[in-house]
């Protein structure tokens, strides 16, 4: 197996037949906009009534319906609110939709809580930069500036060997590949021109949070270096196997091209999986189910009320369409993230425009 292969994601993720032009992550068909009410669900965030805002947040956000794409923390069972990140700032967002508070209108994406979760730390891709936010006052501050530019020295496919990446040519392809190392103190982030299937180049940074230091190697593309830095601590890309569901899947009828993905903190809900005939360009598409292994039956994903059961099928329509890179991951309180839906069990789906932080 060449070392490209051995980088992509088992099952959910092939090698597409043809290359095509350069593309980025598709968007699944985009969701309706809901309202729900949901019961507590995962890890605290910030009271609205705790947070303050910054000096360059008007009051004409607060309030509104408008839920601009972006990213957004994990929703708090006390306050019922997210803390939205977007090109538009950092706000905090109840369930209904409606800004509650704006806490910068510094762009961002991937945020994650640092340790105390009064702080989250969070990219900037136009200006490359790792920076802080402190959740209680709105403060931004940069953390780290990335470099311009990353020299490679290895053959690609697309690319003469020795070619000179630009900083704007690479972009964190997918979810896990931004995050906080082992002991909280860095971030570990990869940037690649393209999809795992599809990438010539990939180089992974570290970021030290106290001294802003930055160190990177070409991790696929052909580093420059006799000896590349190395760094401990980022091996947390991949997520951990979750176990099986207590009786085979196939019983339910469910067809023999089903499989099942991630297990609830809780172990009665499942995500299962059906591989579509349609394939796009760099991505492989799937079809995603709600498994409630308590009562045995599969349910669609998608926004709005909790739907009735549905055999799985390909290319359905009526449930979520998602690619390797899709983010699909648990919260506490059995609270699922898939894309950008926030999917509560038994009571709704809210599309939250963007992704939600681990």
């Amino acid at each position: 197996m060449s070392r490209r292969a051995a980088l992509l994601l088992p099952a959910t993720i092939a090698v597409a037949a043809c290359r095509d032009k350069p593309t980025t992550l598709p968007s699944p068909r985009p969701p309706s906009s809901v309202v729900a009410t949901p019961t507590a669900v995962a890890r605290s965030t910030v009271a609205p009534s705790a947070v303050a805002p910054s000096p360059d947040a008007g009051s004409a956000d607060a309030g509104t319906g408008d839920a601009a794409t972006g990213s957004v923390a994990a929703p708090s069972a006390k306050a019922r609110s997210f803390v939205v990140a977007s090109e538009q700032g950092i706000r905090v967002m109840g369930f209904d939709g409606k800004v509650l508070r704006t806490l910068t209108r510094t762009p961002a994406e991937r945020p994650r809580f640092l340790p105390g979760e009064q702080e989250a730390i969070f990219y900037v891709e136009g200006e490359g930069e790792v920076r802080r936010i402190s959740l209680e006052t709105g403060a931004v501050s940069v953390v780290a500036v990335l470099p311009k530019s990353f020299r490679t020295c290895g053959k690609m496919p697309d690319y003469e060997q020795g070619h000179m990446f630009e900083r704007g040519e690479l972009r964190i392809q997918d979810d896990l590949d931004f995050a906080l190392d082992a002991s909280k103190g860095a971030v570990c982030m990869a940037l690649q021109d393209r999809n795992t299937n599809m990438m010539n180049v990939r180089v992974e940074v570290r970021v030290d949070l106290a001294s802003g230091a930055v160190v990177h190697r070409v991790e696929y593309g052909g580093d420059c270096a006799k000896r590349p830095p190395a760094w401990a601590g980022c091996d947390r890309r991949r997520r951990a196997v979750s176990p099986a569901a207590p009786f085979p899947v196939a019983s339910l009828d469910a067809g023999a091209d089903v499989t099942e993905e991630q297990v609830s903190p809780s172990g009665r809900w499942s995500v299962l999986s059906v591989p579509n005939e349609y394939q796009g360009g760099d991505y492989i598409y799937r079809s995603l189910y709600l498994l409630d292994r308590q009562q045995r039956r599969i349910f669609p994903i998608a926004p709005g009320p909790f739907p009735a059961p549905a055999a799985p099928a390909a290319n359905n329509e009526s449930t979520f369409t998602a690619v390797g890179e899709t983010p699909v991951h648990w919260l506490d309180g059995d609270a699922l993230v898939v894309g950008t839906l926030l999917v509560l069990p038994e009571q709704r789906a809210v599309d939250v425009h963007g992704d939600v932080a681990q």
